[in-house]
């Protein structure tokens, strides 16, 4: 059986890094990815402050990462992993749900999270371009400059993303399906939301649709179970929550308390060596673009200094 240096699962930013500088390296390199690759960054209508680019889309960025690796010898698969088991070897078996099996001495986890979604009317027609899950509200902000955006979600993300946004934005509604704030955001956020003008709190509320031509324009806010509102909208962002996908993951693999994987932030190895985590899977990361492809790179050297330790 062929034995790939390292085996990468999962092809957003922080997979594709790794499989870039990998095979560039001359690491024998397989990508092993479930869906699509580019991961949540591939729905990005336009990616402003990433090095090297004022504004490139996440399907060309994918693009181009994608070429780029195979054109250093990186392979490409889709599929969905069952298992991982150690061999007796020193090397790592992965099989699919369809039964194929690779064999690696090392493997990369770049499984990125799941943003839970909101089961609304239309909503899918606008995701990417003006509605968005979970991306950074920095990058987006100065498009939304004297314009009225609305934020769903109640946590301290949300707040945070509202107090930026108000230094921009004409008006910021928040939206929760809650009686108020103070449940789910700390103290200091509540306070500095109350005391910013342009910052309104909508509570016991739902949206239920979303509205427009190429672009989200407006969108329709149930009230209290009864009262339906039509609001102009041009920008929608939401902090509903995000879970990771770890639960196949073998039970040596240390996790926090939330399910994301412990991992070293110099070289991003897990509590099995020859495994790395990168991206947004990892505890406690910065969910940004250019922190995932950092992590993706930094992988790379303990990968090497892992293979060489097995000679």
């Amino acid at each position: 059986m062929r034995i790939y240096d390292t085996i990468i699962i999962g092809g957003g930013p922080a997979g594709l890094t790794s499989a870039v500088y990998a095979a560039s390296e001359g690491l024998d390199t397989l990508v092993i990815e479930k869906s699509r690759l580019g991961g949540q960054a591939y729905s990005s209508a336009a990616i402003e402050n990433f090095l090297g680019y004022n504004k490139i889309t996440g399907k060309q960025l994918t693009k181009q990462a994608v070429e780029q690796a195979m054109n250093f010898g990186a392979e490409f698969v889709f599929a969905t992993i069952d298992i991982i088991i150690r061999t007796g070897y020193g090397t790592f078996i992965v099989e699919t749900t369809d039964d194929t099996i690779y064999e690696t001495k090392t493997i990369v986890l770049a499984l990125g999270v799941q943003y839970r979604t909101l089961d609304a009317d239309g909503i899918d027609n606008f995701i990417g371009t003006n509605v968005h899950y979970g991306d950074s509200v920095i990058d987006r902000a100065r498009n939304c400059k004297n314009k009225h955006v609305y934020i769903v979600g109640g946590a301290n993300s949300a707040g945070q993303a509202a107090v930026h946004l108000s230094k921009y934005a004409s008006q910021v509604s928040i939206l929760i399906r809650g009686e108020g704030l103070e449940k789910s955001m700390s103290a200091y956020l509540v306070q500095q939301i109350n005391e910013i003008d342009n910052i309104d709190v909508q509570t016991q509320c739902i949206v239920t649709r979303f509205e427009g031509q190429q672009k989200l324009e407006r969108i329709v806010i149930n009230n209290n179970g009864y009262e339906n509102e039509i609001c102009d909208c041009e920008h929608m962002f939401m902090f509903i929550g995000a879970k990771p996908s770890t639960h196949w993951l073998p039970s040596q693999i240390a996790l926090d308390a939330q399910g994301y994987i412990l991992a070293n932030f110099q070289n991003y190895t897990t509590s099995v060596p020859g495994i790395f985590a990168v991206g947004d899977i990892v505890s406690e990361s910065v969910k940004r673009i250019s922190t995932a492809v950092g992590s993706g790179a930094a992988a790379v050297s303990g990968i090497h200094n892992f293979i060489a330790n097995l000679s």
